[in-house]
């Protein structure tokens, strides 16, 4: 199938104000939901397994749930890291 098997995996505390959920990746697309119970300044970016940074997806100010997108066909397979301000979400791409 096109899904790709992901995990989330925080290397800090999720505090209350930020949380990630609903993290979906196939082929084409990475798509998540951001929910946010205070407005908060987020800068989410994407890093490699090296922990070089590729791309920004986002930065703004958000409150409630927000569903992001992003177009992703131009990373190959590998371990990739989203990173919420300061906190990481592993996600893994499989073609």
């Amino acid at each position: 199938g096109g899904i790709a098997v992901y995990t989330i995996d925080s290397t800090g505390s999720v505090s209350s104000s930020a949380m990630l959920s609903n993290l979906f990746v196939d082929k084409e697309l990475l798509r998540f939901t951001l929910s946010l119970s205070s407005f908060s300044h987020c800068l989410i970016k994407i890093f490699d397994n090296s922990g070089k940074e590729l791309c920004v997806v986002a930065e703004g100010d958000y409150v409630g749930e927000n569903v992001f997108n992003y177009n992703i066909q131009n990373l190959p397979s590998g371990v990739y890291f989203l990173r919420v301000n300061d906190e990481s979400f592993k996600f893994i791409i499989a073609r």
